[in-house]
């Protein structure tokens, strides 16, 4: 029997250039000791939380192939039995599964047989954590959908606390695979290891991996998956309802700095921040407690923005529509007037500045 490294998550901790870094290298780190299967869909295994979780379109066709999800599953169970060495499964997907007690043990239970298994768990300051989520995660991207998860009175808001529930996650796997098996780790940590990000997510999953490390290909970041200005999207989408262009038009108000002035912002009012602020202060001192006593010297960044952070309730909607409204037309225009090769090297261009007076700004 093969040894078992599952990633569960978290979302928004560099899951997605892990799943790129393991994805890029498969077949030489198949060669040298660590099975990384290829599921075609995406980088990660998501397909295999399949039976637990309701998966996006694309990965329900490639379940139906194997002949349904327990049937994809058990297939690669078997091949990661066989396989002499360790098999790793990375997938954020999990964390549907971990926090609803019965389908963690019910996973459990399918995984009995292996020589070892290791589970990692990922965290990240949570208000942080949160804004991310609501920027990002399908269903919560429009501005009515903002609002109303701000209010906490949807499926998604509840779902959201469930994952900022550090302390009780954590608990939760270590009875359920027991103390030794789990290791938590911080996003904060692992950005700052001294050889980079790729090198702690190796380190993370075995430290004899960190020789293969020279040899692996990075991945570049991806940058469809960097959220835009939380507040330029709140905007874009109360002036555009093209999916496309509500998504450019937001990228353009965070890289105008006469919007934003390169400030970091909040979908949250003052008030609101103030709120999620107070309550994942007294959180994060009860899990750092917690998982000191069996992880010595761990740490993750207390939930704190910057003092020039601009919230919701200090933005002159109305002065700042007029702005997103000429770079709706002018966007308009551009579709018209530049060919589509012409339309690439023109958001590369646009995307390089931007970098550049990021950069400046800093």
């Amino acid at each position: 029997m093969g040894n078992l490294v599952l990633w569960v998550g978290n979302y928004k901790t560099g899951t997605s250039y892990q799943q790129a870094l393991f994805h890029k290298n498969r077949h030489f780190l198949s060669r040298n000791g660590l099975l990384y299967p290829d599921f075609k869909v995406n980088r990660g295994q998501h397909l295999l939380s399949g039976q637990w979780t309701t998966l996006k379109t694309g990965g329900e066709d490639a379940i139906a192939r194997s002949g349904g999800a327990h049937a994809l599953f058990n297939l690669h169970l078997k091949k990661a039995r066989k396989f002499r060495g360790t098999t790793l499964w990375h997938a954020e997907s999990f964390m549907k599964v971990v926090t609803d007690p019965v389908k963690l043990q019910d996973l459990k239970g399918q995984l009995d047989g292996f020589d070892g298994i290791k589970v990692l768990f990922t965290v990240r300051a949570a208000d942080r954590l949160r804004q991310s989520l609501i920027v990002q995660t399908p269903g919560t991207s429009s501005a009515e959908d903002v609002a109303i998860h701000l209010n906490g009175n949807n499926k998604n808001g509840r779902f959201h606390g469930s994952l900022c529930a550090f302390e009780a996650i954590s608990e939760r796997l270590a009875e359920t695979f027991g103390r030794n098996a789990v290791r938590i780790l911080s996003y904060e940590q692992l950005r700052k290891h001294p050889r980079g990000f790729a090198a702690a997510t190796l380190e993370a999953v075995d430290v004899r991996l960190l020789d293969l490390l020279p040899r692996m290909e990075l991945p570049a970041p991806d940058e469809s998956n960097i959220s835009a200005s939380p507040l330029a999207v709140f905007l874009s989408r109360q002036v555009a309802t093209d999916e496309r262009l509500a998504r450019s038009l937001a990228y353009h108000l965070d890289a105008d700095p006469r919007i934003f002035g390169g400030k970091p912002t909040s979908v949250f009012t003052k008030a609101q921040y103030s709120k999620v602020r107070d309550r994942y202060l007294a959180e994060r001192d009860s899990f750092l407690t917690h998982v000191r006593k069996y992880e010595p010297g761990f740490e993750y960044d207390l939930p704190a923005w910057s003092d020039d952070t601009v919230f919701l309730d200090e933005i002159d909607f109305d002065l700042l529509r007029p702005r997103a409204e000429k770079i709706k037309d002018d966007l308009a225009q551009a579709r018209v007037e530049i060919p589509p090769l012409g339309r690439r090297i023109a958001n590369r261009l646009t995307r390089s500045m931007t970098k550049t007076r990021r950069f400046l700004r800093r």
